[in-house]
Order: structure tokens, then C-alpha cells, then sequence
């Protein structure tokens, strides 16, 4: 499993706090940008960016950024 982190716009926040993802808003961009860490992502399944998206719920026209961190 690995930790992947994703950015995106705060009309997201009500469905990220339904999901209890651990979040935060973007340190560098304040309340216009939320941080969303998901910890518990296989490393072996493979979906494209919308397909990854929509499969933890979020819209993908509203991630800006998904970055793995381990």
C-alpha cells in the first residue's frame, strides 16, 4: 500500500468529509485548495486519472494535482 495525495478545489469538502479522508487546506494556498492524503491505495491497480478519481469520489474536473508520497 502507498499514500498518494491530492489536490483539489473546496467545492469537494463536503464529499471528502463524508468519505472521513484525512485532509487539510493547501499550506501554500490557504482556503483555496484542499490536500487530501490517501493512505490506504494499492500500488499494483492500475486506473487512469478520471477512473482513479471517480473510484474515491472525486470529480475529476475538480483535482488539480495527484501525486504519490509514500
Amino acid at each position: 500500500m502507498q499514500k498518494v495525495l491530492i489536490q483539489c478545489q473546496p467545492s469537494q469538502l463536503d464529499s471528502i468529509k463524508e468519505s472521513n479522508y484525512n485532509w487539510c487546506y493547501t499550506p501554500e494556498l490557504g482556503e483555496g485548495s484542499i490536500d487530501v492524503i490517501l493512505s490506504d491505495v494499492k500500488h499494483n491497480v492500475y486506473l487512469n486519472r478520471n477512473e482513479f478519481c471517480i473510484h474515491y469520489g472525486f470529480n475529476p474536473n475538480e483535482v488539480d494535482n495527484i501525486e504519490v508520497i509514500y
